[in-house]
């Protein structure tokens, strides 16, 4: 394999991961005169109660123009914790054999969060590339509105620390949940703001139809989802503003596009044009199953 080719690799494998949670280095196109602002969406209780019951255990096979890159496993779990019950959200991602004897890259997160607003209070993110390692550990201190991010690398000797401001106050799983659990009426757009490290986007999701969905995993009825994303200048971040104030400049990117099932809002599959070609994610297994409610 060339070297040019081995790049190719890595910056594919970089925008899976990317796509797949969510989170862009690259925004994407806001949808013009639609913008809901950044206010907290309201929920659908029986989702909600269903995702904290049951727990779930998500696996997805990542692919970049067409050949296998990664595999991503997620899952949900309650638990007991100091000040009561709390769910724990965790992931990790891998490369495939072909690619991990190119790149060794792993991916691992762990949120926890409030089963009853599904707002994390502490989350961490490992990143591991050859030998070199980083960590990423975020405190939202509530009554305070201040997120404390802290990140370590493994060949710097001090960590760095950093305070942000928040409204709503997510990161990318529990926005991945809240996605999950949002009311999503057709051809409106729900949006909020969630930090990714010591960066902050606002998101927003526009349903757009539903059909009959195929993947590894099942056939099932879904509803496909655009997702918008940019990243929010500082001052923007505490003050909730929404529209066009407080945003760095944009660069017009393809849209990330999501099909959820109908039934306990699994996402099913994942589409995302990026400079280096098409990222595509599919459900492979998900216990338990989607199933209507």
């Amino acid at each position: 394999m060339t070297r040019a080719q081995k790049w190719a690799f890595v910056a594919g494998l970089l925008a899976a991961v990317a796509c797949m949670w969510l989170i862009a280095s690259q925004p994407l196109p806001w949808p013009h005169g639609k913008t809901a602002g950044i206010v907290p969406p309201s929920l659908v209780p029986r989702l909600q109660r269903l995702l904290v019951q049951q727990g779930e255990d998500l696996e997805y096979a990542i692919g970049i123009n067409g050949v296998p890159a990664a595999t991503l496993r997620a899952s949900i779990r309650t638990g007991r914790a100091e000040g009561g019950q709390q769910l724990v959200m965790e992931y990790e991602i891998r490369p495939v054999a072909t690619f991990d004897k190119v790149w060794s890259f792993r991916q691992s997160a762990k949120t926890v969060m409030s089963p009853r607003t599904l707002l994390p209070s502490v989350s961490e993110v490992v990143r591991r590339s050859g030998e070199r390692e980083k960590r990423i550990a975020t405190h939202f201190d509530r009554p305070s509105g201040i997120a404390t991010v802290t990140i370590w690398k493994s060949d710097r000797d001090e960590p760095k620390q950093k305070e942000i401001p928040f409204d709503l106050g997510l990161d990318v799983p529990s926005a991945f949940l809240w996605m999950r659990v949002m009311k999503l009426p057709l051809n409106e757009v729900k949006s909020l703001t969630l930090l990714n490290g010591d960066d902050a986007y606002e998101v927003a999701f526009e349903a757009l139809a539903t059909g009959e969905v195929e993947v590894p995993a099942g056939r099932f009825d879904a509803v496909q989802v655009d997702v918008h994303i940019r990243k929010l200048e500082e001052n923007a971040m505490a003050s909730g503003e929404g529209a066009d104030e407080g945003l760095a400049p944009l660069q017009e990117y393809g849209n990330v596009r999501v099909w959820l099932s109908t039934g306990g809002r699994v996402p099913l599959k994942l589409d995302c044009q990026v400079l280096i070609g098409h990222i595509h994610a599919e459900l492979v297994a998900a216990r338990p199953p989607p199933a209507p409610l």
